[in-house]
């Protein structure tokens, strides 16, 4: 239910801002019911709305290091790390900003062009965009969080420090492919 008022709430802001014409039922595979949006045409409402628009280097906001589990085996190992620059950019012919986190041994390009190369999140509503190895499996969460996330995020810290296991890999959801 709350995915369907997010990608409704989502689309309707898209329309009227004149970024894509298309009706919103384009947008929308409900189940028998209809009572439920799936996931594959919220992600097709965004890439619909993003792919192929550019964006001009405007400023860099912050380094962020992102901490990850990635092949773990019930939460021992697989402990991952990476750097990323968060840079904004100005979507042209738009004066919309979108976030997007650079993996910090990578070039940031100049204009960006918002297609394959990138996955994107979303998260408390903000949608970013990440441009890194794909390879690297970092749940949305680790670029933004909400406060509640972030409360969890400090709890499992004390866990760690306390008994030495790690429950960060149990829930999140991945990044996707623009």
């Amino acid at each position: 239910m709350f995915l369907k008022f997010l990608a409704a709430l989502l689309v309707n802001i898209l329309l009227l801002s004149g970024t894509f014409a298309q009706d919103e039922d384009e947008f929308f595979a409900q189940d028998k019911d209809e009572t439920e949006l799936t996931l594959r045409s919220a992600e097709s409402a965004i890439s619909a709305a993003f792919r192929g628009k550019k964006g001009q280097y405007d400023r860099r906001v912050s380094t962020k290091k992102i901490n990850w589990k990635q092949g773990s085996f019930f939460g021992f190992g697989g402990d991952r790390s990476q750097t990323y620059k968060e840079v904004l950019y100005k979507i042209e012919g738009n004066d919309a900003f979108i976030t997007v986190f650079i993996q910090d041994d990578w070039k940031v390009p100049d204009p960006l062009t918002l297609d394959s190369n990138l996955q994107y999140g979303l998260n408390n509503g903000d949608i970013f965009f990440v441009l890194h190895d794909k390879e690297q499996k970092p749940y949305q969460h680790r670029f933004k969080m909400t406060t509640l996330q972030s409360i969890a995020y400090y709890g499992n810290e004390v866990l760690k420090l306390i008994k030495g296991y790690d429950a960060s890999w149990i829930a999140g959801d991945y990044l996707h492919n623009l």
